[in-house]
């Protein structure tokens, strides 16, 4: 026969396994169509990154709050352990000092240039670029060469704060392309109604940048969920349920690499 103190015992434990178990992860993300889109009006956050998390708490059986919040903000609060984690971010040995990543990658950003339509140029090295005047975005880090090329000014570029602004800029006329990740012009001018109008080059300009989930090494909740997380995502990229999920989001065209400069 069961004595009573033990069966006080064995549900006061079930209660706390059950609380932790329901104590939601917060995450931070930006607002980065079309694999985050936030809200602000109706306090929503929905797009391909978010689904696909979504997707995976929803096997794990575990509540997720996701944050919009400015990025170098969420870096922060990551790295202190103020919040759980963060995504879709890049993997970087500075990161990692104070972050863990999960190593199934949520999507991959690849780079091109987009002209109006008419407009196309020929792009088979890096080389090639150079004398162009292209629209970037604000803050846009693309590679250590193109930096470099930028700093030496062999290519002029001009900033627009999203990719609206940079697809009005250059409508106008007054560029010569428009460099962003592929996806992101994409969506953008199917949802301003212009697509027929831009043209998307078909070389990438890097290779293709894996866009992670980071978890806080300063928070218990993100270090226990982290072998969970993984195991959940490796599962549906294996059932090829984030490739359904992208295909709902994205229609990017296939893109070439491009080639190394000779010499």
């Amino acid at each position: 026969m069961i004595r009573l103190s033990t069966l006080i015992k064995v549900t006061l434990v079930g209660l706390v396994c059950n609380t932790a178990q329901a104590k939601a992860i917060v995450l931070g993300t930006l607002h980065y169509p079309p694999y985050v889109i936030c809200d602000n009006n109706s306090n929503t956050v929905t797009g391909l990154d978010v689904n696909i998390m979504r997707r995976a708490f929803q096997q794990m059986k575990q509540p997720l709050i996701i944050r919009c919040l400015p990025w170098k903000r969420v870096l922060h609060l990551t790295a202190t352990g103020a919040i759980d984690g963060a995504f879709p971010a890049y993997y970087t040995p500075q990161r990692s000092s104070w972050a863990n990543f999960i190593n199934t990658p949520l999507h991959y950003d690849s780079y091109a240039i987009a002209t109006l339509r008419g407009k196309e140029f020929s792009v088979h090295n890096s080389q090639d670029i150079t004398g162009k005047i292209l629209v970037v975005g604000h803050g846009h880090f693309i590679s250590k060469s193109f930096s470099a090329a930028q700093e030496s000014r062999l290519i002029t570029t001009v900033e627009a704060k999203n990719s609206d602004q940079a697809l009005q800029i250059l409508q106008r006329g007054s560029v010569d392309g428009y460099l962003d990740n592929v996806a992101v012009i994409d969506y953008t001018a199917r949802r301003l109604g212009i697509a027929a109008k831009i043209s998307i080059l078909e070389q990438q300009l890097e290779q293709p940048k894996k866009s992670l989930v980071m978890l806080s090494k300063n928070s218990a909740q993100a270090l226990q969920i982290q072998q969970l997380l993984e195991q959940a995502l490796a599962t549906m990229q294996r059932n090829q349920l984030i490739k359904a999920l992208t295909d709902q989001y994205l229609n990017i065209p296939q893109l070439q690499p491009i080639e190394a400069n000779a010499g």
